[in-house]
């Protein structure tokens, strides 16, 4: 008797198309010829090959030159990145920042020392002259007034617009509360920051009325 190896025979798959949203096709046309189209691939969430089917189908600007490497271009910032800035570079070949800094850390790049200090000296002038043009005075108010209307926000149950980090209580208040928490095993949470509570595992100290009328406490039994 003779074996032979069974190989069954090759089944084509179908070829299933994705369907795509007006919407989706409307923002690639809005966005046919920006760039990065890496980035306009993301916000649309379409495929690659999708993309590029409506670029072409809408008369978008195909160019190859845009996508492939320069070498002379790769050269230039090997010879010349450890005594030039980015940003003198760029004016140099008019290349974007982010090539620039994508080659440079593909070959490992770094600027000299002297380079390096003298963006910090650029960068330190150009804080120095922020600072001279900001208003203080109007720059307090106007944070003064985001905490207000964050608190208020907060307050009525709805979520922060900002990444402000808001006070619930005075600082003094919160270190006692704090204090009784971790020291004397008193239940207290942020979420009801002047209720702290006690229970059977709690050690009261003699001085709760110190932290009623000092802090503004309400010391509870826990239900």
């Amino acid at each position: 008797m003779s074996w032979e190896l069974y190989i069954p025979p090759a089944v084509k798959q179908k070829r299933t198309s994705v369907r795509i949203t007006q919407e989706q096709r409307q923002f690639i046309i809005d966005h046919i010829n920006d760039r990065p189209r890496r980035k306009i691939i993301e916000q649309a969430q379409v495929s690659l090959a999708t993309f590029y089917q409506i670029v072409k189908e809408n008369g978008g600007q195909i160019d190859h030159s845009l996508s492939t490497r320069n070498r002379d271009l790769e050269k230039f910032i090997i010879e010349n990145f450890s005594r030039m800035s980015t940003t003198e570079i760029m004016q140099h070949t008019g290349a974007l920042r982010s090539r620039i800094n994508r080659i440079a850390k593909e070959h490992h790049l770094k600027h000299d020392a002297d380079v390096e200090k003298r963006l910090r000296d650029e960068n330190r002038r150009h804080l120095d002259e922020i600072r001279k043009k900001c208003d203080h005075r109007k720059c307090g108010e106007s944070l003064k007034r985001i905490m207000k209307i964050e608190e208020l926000r907060v307050m009525s149950g709805l979520k922060q617009k900002t990444s402000l980090h808001l006070r619930r209580m005075p600082t003094k208040y919160y270190k006692a509360a704090w204090h009784l928490m971790h020291c004397y095993n008193y239940i207290w949470s942020l979420d009801d920051p002047y209720n702290v509570y006690y229970d059977d595992e709690t050690q009261r100290v003699k001085t709760e009325d110190l932290y009623r009328r000092k802090y503004k406490l309400n010391i509870l039994p826990a239900v």
